[in-house]
């Protein structure tokens, strides 16, 4: 087809992706192959991003509320003026439509964003929390969950729960004997000391 056609072909690659070779020309639709492209480009014209508490030109591109703007330069000789959009961290999308860039959910990709396996991901706009489970403190993103009241701390108390209530198991139990046992004492010293004194 190409030597009978005086169009030139073309296509868009990222350079280091691809290598030239002449069967390409003959488009062999046996041996397709994908290639990335990488899209270089800026908002150019006397244009660059507004100083922060300046309100944007009517024109500004980055229309979306979540996004941000990127002073760039482009091209071989370089444009001194220009800039690009991007989507704010935490939102992914098109930053030059209103409402293009959304809220990424953290937790559907547990392998980008971190929770501990002790924690519970929590998505928010613009971000994830991670608080620890129920009776655990500490920050999960930085796998730091631990109990609130460790195994020592555990088995302290426990001992002096064990210790208190055996405690009180033993003198309620030998209370009452004890105290027929000291009143009987107390009859007996109080009554040997009667009959002496009327010895005299």
């Amino acid at each position: 087809r190409w030597r009978s056609s005086p169009c030139s072909y073309a296509m868009v690659v990222e350079k280091s992706r691809y290598v030239f070779s002449t069967p390409d020309l003959y488009g062999d639709t046996l041996l397709l192959e994908s290639f990335p492209v990488v899209l270089d480009f800026a908002i150019v014209g006397n244009a660059s991003c507004p100083a922060k508490g300046q309100r944007p030109p009517p024109d500004y591109a980055c229309a979306s509320s979540n996004s941000y703007c990127v002073n760039a330069t482009v091209g071989l000789s370089g444009y001194a003026l220009s800039y690009v959009c991007k989507c704010s961290e935490h939102y992914e999308g098109n930053p030059y439509i209103a409402n293009g860039c959304r809220d990424i959910d953290e937790c559907k990709f547990p392998d980008l964003y971190y929770c501990s396996s002790k924690g519970i991901c929590k998505n928010r706009p613009g971000g994830y929390d991670c608080p620890c489970k129920p009776g655990m403190r500490g920050d999960g993103k930085l796998g730091q969950c631990v109990e609130k009241f460790p195994l020592v701390a555990k088995a302290v108390v426990g001992y002096h729960w064990w210790y208190f209530c055996h405690s009180s198991y033993i003198i309620s139990s030998s209370s009452p004997q004890r105290e027929k046992e000291d009143q009987g004492v107390l009859r007996k010293e109080w009554w040997t000391y009667t009959r002496e004194s009327k010895k005299y």
